[in-house]
């Protein structure tokens, strides 16, 4: 048993939070108002039960930078991550998506981390091909059949 919901409200004044760890739960949604923790910087939502992210959630916490949304049944990302400037470390291995937000690549400059592995992606997808700082691409266990030619021209460090 784990936490099953969580109630309007209950992250009220909470506005120097830097870490907010509610993962191995059994949660299916999230409050709009995490998205009020001004100065969070590592947010764990992994081992829950989320189906989807409330678009809005990501774009007053731009400092976010490790996110932890592996384990979990999430077919889309919010367009909204793209905000999140400051993101070092993006886990969303064990999930079902089927594609990555639009835009990644001109917008997640720090990103280091990406870890897509176990999901349904069928292609690479279009949208982190360039990100500068990628160390670390993990895409293992999708339905990637080809990579494309110079896709990863624009990565230096991978």
């Amino acid at each position: 048993m784990g936490i099953r919901s969580i109630a309007r409200g209950a992250f009220t004044n909470m506005t120097r939070v830097n870490t907010l760890a509610i993962d191995n739960n059994e949660l299916s949604s999230l409050p709009l108002e995490i998205g009020s923790l001004v100065s969070l910087t590592t947010l764990f939502l992994s081992h829950n039960k989320l189906t989807s992210i409330p678009l809005g959630i990501f774009t007053n916490v731009s400092g976010i930078q490790y996110l932890s949304i592996s384990y979990n049944q999430l077919s889309t990302l919010p367009t909204d991550i793209n905000e999140l400037k400051e993101l070092k470390f993006l886990l969303v291995n064990n999930n079902q998506l089927t594609s990555f937000p639009d835009g990644a690549s001109t917008k997640l400059t720090n990103l280091f981390f990406l870890e897509l592995s176990y999901n349904q992606l069928s292609s690479i997808p279009g949208s982190i091909s360039g990100l500068p700082g990628l160390v670390e691409l993990i895409l293992s266990h999708n339905q990637i059949t080809s990579i494309p030619i110079g896709f990863f021209d624009n990565m230096p460090m991978l």
